[in-house]
């Protein structure tokens, strides 16, 4: 019989406790690198965005505003359907939640149909709890807002509506959300019409509200008595190149055609020197090659369904002016042009950057799309991940404008209407 060397034995006797120490290290090792895996952002462009905790709470928020301090011609906007009532709701409980409760700003809600007295009964509500008591009020949109403009083709119209789902891979009748004659109705009436609505008479400044998307922050200090206080037109959340360029392929040239049908609206300075309004075109046309922007040329638009806007800018003679020159065109029927597009070309045509203001510390989400906040003390009153705002994507749009910290320079953007 084969006889083992008795330290063998004593080998043998060692081994569990060798390999439970091999064990412990090995695990020790895994768990470092498992620690350095997981603070790795997982999101392209997180590297610019790390997330700190903070290790200090924020100040509290403002007490809500009394009822004699609250403004009376802010109003947050709905344009919707009694159908949609959860998403409404889901909506409007975040933006209460979130700043109205405190801000107390009173709600107009808009439908191409009456809305049921469920629907009027469930927002009321709402709108009662928590102490806020902000009023509401319910309208139905004018029929000659939501349809066809006696100019426009419908046969034509129905043609665009089909070649346009054919190229991108939809249904080959046009059945596309974006194709239904009711959605095309839709974003041209939030393209201008909306703003000549009687319940919104009173209003100067209106916050739109998107039915499903929500807030991610308490917001302290109140976006709509910014607009007032600081001169702001136009305020935004996301700003991207424009997820299909071809939708709008007549852009440029009806930019073009507007500014020489128009030029008495284009005589003073680009910047706004001698009395002139200034202008914002160089974020819009502005060609990236020639180092000139740093933006594609004609692509980016802001995402209209978060947007405050001050109401005299889209009522006034120059934006009146732009809707009716484009609309003429048929360009909602024909093309894919939608409120965004239009927003987009007036802001540029009309604006100077100082006029225009990107929400950076509002949280906000809708779809995929997100604007989250970055710093430790905003993040601690936010329940979204800044790895994931939209403006750390390659495509966004953002950057340039004025935000939480200051106005954007006059000319920031200012670019000579001739070179359009």
């Amino acid at each position: 019989m084969l006889q083992l060397p008795a330290q063998c034995f004593r080998c043998r006797r060692r081994s569990p406790l060798l390999l439970l120490l091999l064990a412990g290290l090995l695990g020790a090792l895994g768990l470092t690198a498992l620690r350095r895996h997981v603070r790795q952002p997982a999101e392209p462009g997180a590297s610019r965005a790390a997330v700190r905790l903070s290790t200090s709470l924020p100040a509290p928020l403002p007490p809500p505003l009394a009822a004699s301090a609250r403004a009376n011609d802010t109003c947050l906007l709905f344009v919707t359907r009694t159908m949609s009532l959860t998403k409404v709701r889901r909506t409007l409980f975040s933006a209460q939640q979130r700043f109205n409760g405190r801000f107390g700003h009173r709600l107009v809600v808009l439908g191409e149909q009456p809305f049921d007295a469920a629907f009027q009964q469930t927002l009321r509500l709402m709108l009662g709890s928590g102490g806020s008591h902000a009023d509401v009020a319910f309208g139905q949109i004018d029929p000659a807002d939501w349809a066809y403009p006696d100019w426009v083709d419908r046969g034509r119209a129905r043609h665009a509506a089909a070649d346009w789902a054919a190229a991108h891979d939809r249904d080959g009748d046009g059945a596309d959300a974006e194709g239904r004659p009711g959605y095309r109705h839709m974003v041209r009436y939030w393209a201008a019409p909306f703003a000549d609505h009687a319940l919104l008479a009173g209003c100067a400044f209106v916050w739109r509200l998107e039915p499903g998307a929500h807030f991610t922050c308490d917001i302290a200090d109140d976006p709509l008595a910014r607009m007032r206080r600081d001169r702001v037109a136009y305020a935004f959340s996301v700003a991207l190149d424009a997820e299909m360029p071809d939708a709008a392929p007549s852009l440029r040239p009806v930019a073009r055609d507007f500014i020489s049908a128009h030029p008495e609206l284009f005589a003073a300075s680009a910047t706004g020197g001698s009395g002139g309004r200034g202008n914002s075109l160089a974020w819009l046309f502005a060609d990236r090659r020639a180092g000139s922007s740093p933006f594609p040329r004609e692509q980016c638009r802001f995402l209209t369904n978060s947007e405050l806007v001050d109401l005299s800018f889209v009522r006034s003679a120059a934006y009146r002016k732009l809707f009716a020159f484009v609309d003429r065109l048929g360009v909602f029927y024909y093309e894919r042009w939608s409120d965004a597009t239009v927003r987009a070309l007036a802001v540029a045509l009309f604006l100077p950057a100082s006029r225009v203001l990107w929400l950076d510390h509002v949280g906000y989400r809708h779809d995929r799309l997100s604007n989250c906040p970055e710093g430790d003390e905003r993040q601690m009153r936010c329940t979204c991940d800044p790895r994931k705002s939209a403006h750390l994507l390659p495509m966004a749009c953002s950057a340039g404008w004025g935000n939480s910290t200051g106005p954007a320079p006059e000319a920031r953007f200012a670019m000579d209407p001739r070179l359009v």
